[in-house]
């Protein structure tokens, strides 16, 4: 518009400039047209010049503007590519809903899918809603419990009673030793009987040590009966072949030997030297088999008894103050007599004479023959 103005000044001042009659005023005219034809250069650069400044930053705004919009295309596009996602689609789908529920009652939410595979205390719940300005509460209901399984636990094996055993005992062997195999034999089915309850019932490590030993021995005594009648008639236990190393012995699911019971658990686990008195090896030189059942309120005194008795019989040692002559027991099982000193010290305990410390010690022959 500004161009428009100047152009029209300039073709007036020409026009007015030919048209006059004076040199002055010609001259004038010439002069006033000159001065507005200067003018209108210096605008019309100065135009020029702001439209083409105006025109950079017309460009380089839409060029910012292009670059813009190619941004928000790829965020578009991201978004677009995000929103497309399952895992999205159900979160928008979600909050929509949440947005939505506030104006609706009772209404179950959708599952996108069937439940995955999941354990029958986790079932899925129902939602309520109620028309309220907040946010409907999701209430859960709560899965009851599952009872425990009851599980049977196997109870403890119980106490042998060895009323049985003392009975046949009682029965059977005198107050010497003496054992009536024989009526043993008939009598095998209450034997058996007792050593099905001696299998069946192992020690417990809850049983007292009384408890545990005089099971052992009591064990030892009646399988070692059992031996014999099971073989009866027969001169010797030594005419069986090898009869304490066969394993003939059931006791909780594991097969024993006699030398086992004897070597691996009276001996070692009870320390006591008076267990040799109480075990009895069927032959006429072995202490003699008491005629009760050993039990554990008095296992001691009965230990004692058997000692006593066994040391002071001349069958078996022939004892004076300055020599004795002495069972192969007291050999064989040395180690086991010399714990709290000398042989001399021990056969002191019991003996009814007085043996000198420098006392002669020997042996005798071990009479292998049934003490029957």
């Amino acid at each position: 518009m500004k161009i428009k103005s100047i152009l029209l000044l300039l073709t007036m001042g020409l026009w007015l400039a030919c048209g006059s009659g004076g040199t002055e005023t010609s001259e004038t005219a010439s002069a006033t047209a000159a001065e507005a034809a200067a003018n209108a250069g210096e605008t019309v650069e100065e135009e020029l010049a702001e439209a083409v400044g105006n025109a950079g930053e017309t460009e380089g705004e839409g060029e910012m503007e292009a670059e813009a919009e190619g941004e928000g295309e790829t965020e578009g596009e991201e978004t677009a590519e995000a929103e497309s996602s399952p895992e999205v689609a159900e979160r928008k789908a979600s909050s929509t809903k949440e947005e939505k529920s506030p104006q609706k009652t009772a209404t179950k939410p959708k599952t996108s899918s069937k439940p995955s595979t999941t354990s029958s205390s986790t079932k899925p719940s129902k939602s309520s809603s109620t028309t309220s300005s907040k946010p409907n509460k999701t209430t859960t209901t709560p899965t009851k419990p599952s009872k425990p399984k009851t599980t049977t636990t196997p109870s403890a094996p119980k106490k042998v009673s060895y009323a049985v055993w003392d009975g046949l005992l009682r029965k059977h062997v005198t107050s010497s030793g003496k054992v009536n195999y024989k009526g043993f034999k008939q009598d095998r089915a209450k034997l058996e009987g007792f050593l099905n309850e001696i299998s069946s019932n192992p020690p417990q490590n809850a049983w007292s040590r009384n408890d545990k030993m005089v099971y052992w021995i009591n064990a030892y005594n009646a399988y070692t009966v059992k031996l014999i009648i099971d073989n009866y008639p027969l001169k010797s236990i030594t005419n069986l072949n090898n009869p304490w190393k066969t394993a003939f012995i059931k006791i909780g699911g594991k097969s024993y030997t006699l030398d086992q019971i004897e070597n691996s658990i009276l001996r070692p686990q009870f320390q006591d030297a008076r267990i040799h008195f109480a075990v009895n090896c069927a032959s006429k030189s072995c202490p003699k088999l008491l005629n009760e059942a050993f039990s554990a309120s008095k296992v001691g005194s009965q230990m004692d008894k058997l000692a006593r008795a066994y040391v002071n019989d001349p069958m078996h040692n022939a004892i004076s103050a300055g020599k004795v002559e002495i069972s192969k027991i007291f050999e064989w099982y040395k180690e086991d007599f010399l714990k709290d000193g000398s042989i001399i010290d021990y056969l002191n305990k019991y003996s009814k004479v007085k043996i000198k410390s420098n006392a002669k010690v020997s042996y005798k022959e071990y009479n292998w023959n049934l003490n029957e």
